[in-house]
């Protein structure tokens, strides 16, 4: 759920379009008219997960889009019921913005007790909460380490699958800024573009875009994914993260030592890499999905770090590309919806290309990297492989690897298709269903087997009432009324 791109496939329609889901618009009091947000960020059916409306209104948007995002990504990936498998859950989020309008324009007598506004608000309960909500069984804990988190949640619950605490884990970061609708104000020597726009590695980059959205992930172990027959869109072969410690300029200060390191770490776990401190082992590596925040400093110190870590001969030339160009930054959500570019960039065999890119910053060394302006064929090649990189205000460092996955079994075509069978919550939802798997089954009939697996591996138990009770409970369900917005509402 991405400015711009509702579902992951309007998300990859957008990338490869090179169009951005940043708005821009006229402002009052000098603030810069721009914006990035999904669309709905307070909607909500609390019906589906059996929290009344009242307490919905409490939650914080964040965990209402995380619990939301989570039960489509088990959807997706075939976990109708969870209850079987241990599913764990890292998640990770921004401020709570919405708190604060809710102590600001509510009436203070309808708040409850400050127990159960740390339940709806605290970060601590952000991962646990949807762990409740959807019968999750697995480790579930909210990770933080700001820009960073959600990429570096990815290396965490990747352990934790290889430790076996885990048969599934689901990795998702979120950010609802309730506060970005009229825009923002700029402020020299900060991290915000003075013009709502986001220029990664560009000559003329001044910074960034604030966002809201959300992104999650399945994790599955490779034997186990493929024993079930699922459908797997890359496979992550290595991932590093450490922290810069005090040995750069600040705290909130870039580090090339620290970043190369990271980059170092993922290079070795992927078996590229020699791990003797030298650079080298990244000559496969097709395109990088960078942090790319468009800021002076924060490009060319990742470039550098990018070149002596992945060790490249000068004629390389691997791509170099930021979501955030069309996006913009999603804090803490960043991490885990570079990660699906980069996943969709392998799956589909398309390098995404970086928005607003004029010329090269000249505070990069022209070497190993070029910026596509525009989607592209992956070039020729035994495998597809891409890197992902998420640097945290702080230090700390987040790298991952990606491959193209082997090819999977291709099922036979003269054996008979059965139908597929939906089931859901109300006929609404079923219908919702049916419309999504059409749309999917047009675009790739070849998936027919896959999908028909998933939705027998498990769905939610079909839920029938009397014609008033379901009207009544649609009523119930309806989206959850949203705060006053102060001015210009958010896009719809």
């Amino acid at each position: 759920r991405l400015p711009g791109a509702p579902d992951l496939a309007a998300f990859w329609d957008l990338v490869v379009s090179g169009r951005r889901g940043i708005e821009h618009f006229a402002a009052a009091d000098g603030r810069v008219g721009a914006r990035s947000q999904s669309a709905g960020l307070l909607d909500f059916d609390p019906g589906r997960f059996t929290i009344s409306p009242h307490e919905a209104r409490l939650m914080d948007p964040q965990q209402r889009q995380l619990l939301m995002n989570c039960a489509e990504a088990l959807a997706h990936a075939g976990i109708g019921d969870p209850a079987p498998l241990r599913v764990g859950l890292v998640a990770s989020c921004g401020e709570n913005t919405y708190f604060q309008r809710m102590l600001r324009d509510g009436d203070p007598d309808l708040l409850p007790d400050s127990f159960r506004l740390a339940l709806h608000h605290e970060k601590d309960f952000l991962a646990t909460k949807a762990a409740y909500h959807l019968g999750l069984t697995g480790p579930a804990f909210t990770l933080q380490s700001a820009c960073s988190s959600s990429l570096a949640g990815v290396h965490v619950a990747a352990g934790m699958l290889r430790q076996g605490d885990a048969d599934v884990m689901l990795v998702g970061g979120v950010l609802v800024d309730t506060e970005l609708t009229d825009g923002y104000t700029y402020r020299p020597q900060h991290i915000f573009s003075p013009d709502g726009h986001c220029r990664p590695f560009s000559a003329d980059a001044e910074g960034t875009v604030g966002a809201s959205g959300t992104g999650v992930v399945v994790l599955k172990p490779l034997t186990a994914a493929r024993r079930d027959g699922d459908t797997v869109y890359a496979v992550v072969t290595g991932s590093g993260l450490n922290n810069d410690g005090s040995g750069k300029l600040g705290y909130s200060a870039p580090s090339l030592p620290g970043q190369r390191a990271a980059i170092r770490a993922a290079l070795k776990r992927s078996g590229r890499g020699d791990g003797d401190g030298g650079g080298g082992g990244g000559g496969d590596v097709g395109y990088v999905e960078a942090h790319g925040t468009g800021t002076r400093l924060g490009d060319p110190v990742e470039a550098a770090a990018l070149r002596q870590a992945y060790g490249l001969a000068e004629d390389a030339r691997v791509a170099l590309s930021s979501v955030k160009s069309q996006i913009g930054h999603l804090g803490a959500a960043a991490g885990v919806v570079g990660l699906v570019r980069a996943v969709l960039a392998v799956h589909h065999g398309v390098v995404p290309p970086t928005a607003d890119f004029d010329r090269l910053n000249p505070e990069i060394a022209d070497g190993p990297f070029r910026i596509p302006v525009a989607a592209e064929p992956w070039p020729a090649g035994p495998r597809r492989v891409a890197g992902v990189s998420s640097f945290g205000i702080g230090g700390t460092n987040a790298h991952v690897l990606l491959e193209q996955p082997d090819p999977a079994p291709v099922p036979d075509p003269a054996e008979p298709l059965p139908c597929l069978v939906l089931s859901g919550a109300s006929e609404a939802a079923v219908r919702a269903d049916g419309r999504r798997i059409a749309a999917y089954l047009t675009a790739r009939p070849d998936a027919y087997p896959q999908v028909l697996r998933h939705l027998q591996a498990g769905r939610p138990r079909p839920v029938r009432r009397g014609a008033a009770a379901g009207a009544a409970a649609r009523r119930r369900c309806a989206a959850v009324p949203p705060l006053p917005a102060p001015g210009r509402g958010p896009p719809r």
